[in-house]
Formats: C-alpha cells, structure tokens, sequence
C-alpha cells in the first residue's frame, strides 16, 4: 500500500497534540501515545501486538474524536496488511465505519480508497470485478475532490483499465490522464500520471510517445534516499532498451544505458548495459564503413 497512508497517520497524531484541552490532555496524550506505539509495531511487521496497541487506546479515546478515528484507521490498517493472514472483511467493515461516522475528515477520504485497494487487489487467485472497484474509485474522486486521496484513487482507476490490453481501454485511460495532467500539471502523482501514459502507449503500439512518456515520468519522479527499492535503474534499462529495439534510437539507448551503469554500478544489469553499447557502438562503426565503402 501506498506510504502516504503510514505518513498520514504521523501528521494527523502530530496535529492532535498540539490541539489538547486541558481538561482532556492526560486521557488523549495517553492514547495518542498508544496510537504511536501501534504504528511502531505496525511498521516492524508485529501485527498482532499492533492491532491490541490500537484496540487499547482505542478504549482510552474519546468518543467521536479525533484520536478515536486514528485509532479506528490503524484497526483498519492492520486487518487489512497483516500477513500472512489479511482480513479484508473486518478491514472493510471498519473503513466503512470511518468514512461513515466522520464523513468529512481526511481518514474517511483514505478509508474510502483502502476499500477500493482491496476490491482491486483481492486476496487469493480470484480477478477483480474492475467494473465495481472503478465505481468504488469514483466514490472517492466524487466525495472528496482535490483531496489527495481522490487523486490516487484516479490514478489506480485508470491503471484498472490498463489491465485488460485492450486497445480501447487503453485509449480511454490516456484520454482520461491526458485531462488530469492539463488541470493538475504539478500532482504529486504527475510521474504516476505519465507512467500510465507510457503503458497505453505501449499497448496502442505507439513506441516514440511511449519512450517520451517514460522518460517524463523518471524525470518528474521524486526518489527518496532513504528507501532503497525505491530507484531508477531499471527505468533506465527500460528506455534503453525501448529505444535500441523498438526505435533505433541508439543516441538515447547508450545515454540511459550508461546512466544506469554509472548511477548503479552494482546493479545487475550494468554487464548488459555494458554489451549493449559496445553493440551499438560496433552497428555504428559498420554503418559509417559500409557508407564509406559506398
């Protein structure tokens, strides 16, 4: 799932504390700690113990506040991430709780888009309904417009009809993101937005819009440095390797190859990057012999 969640849940507990009545301080600063501690065990994967940190502060939290909702979305959270043994029926309940209770707080808005995540992601070997969770995207785009929430809930709705290869429907999705872009030029899901671009091009068969697509994305992609599976690479390889054999555009494969191969020297595919321009290279030098020759 998408990290802004996790981050949200920081912003919305660091809010709170500065916020507190009096009257109220000891009860919420003591569950808002516990709400802390819930999501420390959840991102150390002990969800177990997360999920009997937030039922007990849970207990602590005033009815109806906002702390209450908090720890309500890490119950959530926790069915619906735990492994190996998701629950997505409890999950879901307890979303629907949310976005009900408290229609108009930011966790309704991302409650409301888990429960669509999960009906695009079912468990087991079972497809999803893309009518329905294209409906359940649109709930989110609807009620919250401008929110953050419904700009990924977009995102993920046009990636829906990207899945089934068809030429219709990936014509749909790039009109549909084309749309987005020109109203929201500087999204922070622009790269995403283009990204998708990139795969309706591939599957339309328009290789030099699709080269452009991906490079816009990489470019308007923010890495960050403190997660590691986070990274450019194999976006490099992609160009590369889409401009050599689809395109011949050999100038723009032996730049992306030799990015990757100076930016990740460690990477795997840096031996091939290596061959590939010596490839190109050696095509060339053929080239220019035969037209000499000529």
């Amino acid at each position: 799932m998408n990290k802004n969640f996790i981050f949200l849940a920081a912003i919305v507990l660091s809010s709170y504390a500065a916020s507190l009545c009096a009257s109220e301080k000891g009860v919420r600063a003591s569950s808002s700690t516990g709400i802390a501690n819930a999501w420390k065990m959840f991102r150390l994967g002990e969800y177990d113990q997360a999920l009997k940190l937030f039922e007990k502060a849970s207990t602590l939290a005033p009815d109806s506040s906002e702390d209450k909702l908090a720890c309500l979305y890490g119950i959530a959270k926790t069915y619906q991430l735990r492994s190996p043994s998701p629950d997505y029926e409890e999950a879901g309940k307890v979303f629907r709780q949310i976005a009900d209770t408290a229609p108009n707080s930011d966790l309704a808005a991302w409650s409301l888009l888990s429960i669509a995540r999960m009906a695009h992601l079912p468990q087991g070997n079972s497809m999803p309904d893309y009518d329905e969770v294209r409906k359940l995207y649109q709930e989110v785009i609807d009620k919250y417009p401008g929110h953050m929430a419904a700009e990924e809930a977009f995102i993920y709705q046009q990636a829906s009809y990207l899945a089934t290869l068809e030429k219709d429907d990936a014509a749909k999705a790039l009109e549909n993101v084309k749309g987005f872009l020109e109203k929201n030029p500087k999204s922070k899901f622009a790269s995403s937005a283009w990204a998708i671009q990139a795969e309706a091009f591939s599957i339309l068969e328009r290789s030099q819009e699709r080269l452009d697509a991906i490079i816009k994305s990489v470019d308007l992609r923010e890495i960050d440095p403190s997660n590691p599976i986070v990274e450019k690479a194999s976006d490099y390889w992609k160009i590369a390797t889409v401009a050599e054999f689809e395109l011949g555009d050999f100038d723009t494969a032996r730049k992306y190859y030799a990015m990757l191969r100076d930016e990740y020297p460690t990477d795997a595919r840096c031996y091939g990057a290596k061959l590939a321009i010596e490839r190109m290279n050696a095509k060339e030098d053929e080239l220019i012999k035969a037209g000499k020759g000529n």
